[in-house]
């Protein structure tokens, strides 16, 4: 499944492409004839670039060359062969490609210290509070609800009324933690500011690291392009990634047994949750 690496790669620089790149990276990420042959002098005349205009796009897409580029998707393309089920479409190929790259860049974007750092928050804070609107909305919910299982006390503040309602009641004690895939949310990031002027401590949850200053701790995650959209994977993939990592750190942290516990009367009849399909 090495293609997904290479479709992420050129997804991932897509934004950096001048007009006619762009229109080589269409072709690599649609469904090009098997016949067309990949060696430079007869693709370009295929595409009608350059040779150079082909590895121009080849090094922005990370590769050192036109020629580097074509070999490594030779070798995946025969390699994928034998790997994906051939009968999976180019929609499926490319959903694919857009968790592997997620998956991929996560493990290097996240920072093992700000995940401690976060942990010890959410067991200093006595009460947490997760910021977050529309898809972010969303995950905020989620996790607020996980965390209060474990004992926390948490809540999802998911609109503007409840951002300024809840600005009224935060103090030094609580831990805020926003939520915002393109780090611009102004309601969001706003209402992080105010917290943390009222001694709240501060962590954003986004793909963006813009070094704000009120914010104390700042959890990185990956993105493809055109993410904020929705239009091929959730936005809440990355954001969930993160906050499942820090909801394994933060149940082996501390007082696990009591956070068992609290888990475990929090099942419905003392049973495990059952959902009828």
């Amino acid at each position: 499944m090495r293609y997904l690496f290479i479709r992420a790669m050129i997804e991932e620089h897509y934004d950096e492409l001048t007009r006619t790149e762009k229109d080589i990276a269409d072709f690599f990420l649609g469904s090009f004839p098997p016949t067309v042959s990949l060696v430079a002098n007869r693709l370009s005349d295929y595409l009608h670039v350059s040779e150079a205009t082909l590895t121009r796009f080849a090094q922005k897409c990370g590769f050192s060359g036109y020629r580097e580029f074509s070999y490594q998707l030779k070798e995946q393309l025969a390699q994928m062969q034998g790997e994906v089920h051939p009968g999976l479409s180019d929609k499926a190929l490319n959903v694919l490609a857009d968790y592997e790259q997620i998956l991929d860049a996560n493990q290097a974007l996240l920072v093992e210290a700000h995940i401690h750092w976060l942990t010890e928050q959410l067991e200093q804070a006595k009460r947490v509070y997760f910021y977050g609107k529309g898809f972010s909305g969303l995950v905020a919910q989620e996790y607020s609800i996980r965390f209060l299982r474990l004992g926390l006390v948490s809540e999802a503040v998911t609109n503007d009324d409840m951002l300024h309602w809840v600005d009224g009641v935060i103090d030094a004690s609580c831990l805020v933690i926003g939520l915002s895939v393109s780090s611009e949310t102004q309601s969001v990031l706003d209402s992080l500011r105010k917290a943390s002027e009222k001694g709240a401590r501060t962590c954003l949850i986004t793909t963006q690291d813009k070094g704000i200053e009120y914010i104390d701790c700042t959890l990185r995650v990956a993105t493809t392009r055109h993410l904020n959209y929705g239009n091929r994977i959730s936005p809440q993939l990355p954001l969930s990634f993160a906050l499942d990592i820090v909801f394994a750190y933060f149940m082996d942290h501390g007082s696990k047994e009591q956070k068992q516990e609290s888990y475990e009367r929090s099942l419905i009849n003392g049973q495990p949750d059952k959902k009828k399909v």
